[in-house]
C-alpha cells in the first residue's frame, strides 16, 4: 500500500490539501472523455486536481493519466480538449501524461470539504489518504451548488481527535490478528469521508 496523492486547493491565497469530503464527487474525468488509470501505486484513481476557492469552487488545473489503449499513445498528452483547454505533457510529475492548465472548471459541489496544512510528519503512514487530524491547521468549507457558504476553523477539533488516537496505541492501528478490524482500517484509509466527532 502507498500514500495516495491528494488534491490541492488554494483558499484565501494559501495552499492546502483536501483531506476530507462529505458530499458527491465534484469532478468526474470520465464525464469529459477521459479514461483515468493509475500511473503508480501512489494514485490509484488516476488523476489529481488543483482547486481554487473564490466565492465558488473551481477546478483550476488537472493532472491525469489518460489510457488511450496503446502504450505508445500513453506516453504523450493524448487526452481530449476540455472546455477549450488542450492537455500538455507534465514535466515529470507523478507519472501523469496529461496536464490541463488553467482549466478553471466551475463545480456544482454541495457539501463539506476539510482542507488542511501543517502535516505532522511523525504521524505518517504509507497507506491511503492522511486524515485531517494529522494536520495542525484544518478549515471546513461548506458549499451549495459550488458556492461557498461558510468557512470555519477546525484545528482544535483535529488536535483533540489526534490526541485521542495517540492514547490507545501508535496511530491507533488495529491488532493484526483482528482481520475484520484491519480491513476496516484499510478501507477507512482510502476514504475521504470525515466526521468531526470522535475517531474518524
Amino acid at each position: 500500500m502507498t500514500t495516495q496523492m491528494t488534491d490541492g486547493i488554494t483558499y484565501e491565497g494559501e495552499s492546502f490539501q483536501i483531506c476530507g469530503c462529505n458530499g458527491p464527487e465534484f469532478f468526474d474525468p470520465k464525464e469529459h472523455g477521459l479514461n483515468p488509470k493509475a500511473p503508480s501505486t501512489a494514485c490509484y484513481r488516476g488523476w489529481v486536481g488543483e482547486y481554487i476557492v473564490t466565492d465558488r469552487l473551481f477546478l483550476r488545473d488537472l493532472y491525469v493519466f489518460h489510457d488511450a489503449g496503446l502504450p505508445v499513445k500513453n506516453k504523450t498528452a493524448n487526452g481530449p480538449v476540455i472546455g477549450g483547454v488542450a492537455p500538455t505533457k507534465p514535466e515529470s510529475w507523478g507519472g501523469f501524461n496529461c496536464f490541463y492548465k488553467d482549466l478553471n472548471f466551475s463545480t456544482s459541489f454541495s457539501g463539506g470539504l476539510l482542507i488542511a496544512s501543517g502535516f505532522v510528519r511523525e504521524l505518517a503512514v504509507n497507506m491511503g489518504y492522511h486524515p485531517f487530524w494529522k494536520y495542525t491547521r484544518v478549515i471546513e468549507l461548506l458549499f451549495e451548488d459550488g458556492k461557498l457558504l461558510e468557512a470555519s476553523d477546525k484545528s482544535s477539533v483535529a488536535q483533540e481527535i489526534r490526541e485521542k488516537h495517540l492514547v490507545p496505541g501508535f496511530l491507533n492501528r488495529p491488532s493484526l490478528s483482528d482481520d475484520q478490524a484491519v480491513m476496516k482500517w484499510i478501507e477507512d484509509s482510502f476514504s475521504l469521508r470525515y466526521s468531526l466527532v470522535g475517531a474518524p
